[in-house]
């Protein structure tokens, strides 16, 4: 946020859809995340489509979220101490999970 970056919290509920739009006609959506466990160890799906129409309807589409979403601001995005704890507690246990 210091740079620059808005950060959108989706409030209405969840969403785990991946959603990459490039140049207006690149477009990957699908629910692989983008790190190297997902990459490289995990079976998950992604379409990669080269098209403008494609393209133009995410993005809209990602328009329409934000619209829903609330902007985050860097006193919201700080975690509590029990927060921070149990979050450090979580990260000893991720490479067993």
């Amino acid at each position: 946020m210091e740079a620059g970056v808005k950060i959108y919290e989706y409030t209405p509920g969840f969403i785990h859809e991946k959603l990459v739009v490039s140049d207006d006609v690149y477009t990957v959506i699908g629910s692989i995340n983008f790190d190297y466990r997902s990459l490289a160890h995990h079976f998950e799906c992604a379409v990669w489509a080269y098209s403008s129409e494609l393209a133009e309807r995410a993005r809209d589409g990602v328009m329409d979220t934000v619209s829903k979403s609330k902007q985050m601001d860097s006193t919201a995005s700080r975690l509590t101490f029990t927060e921070w704890i149990l979050k450090n507690i979580v990260r000893f246990f991720a490479p067993l999970l």
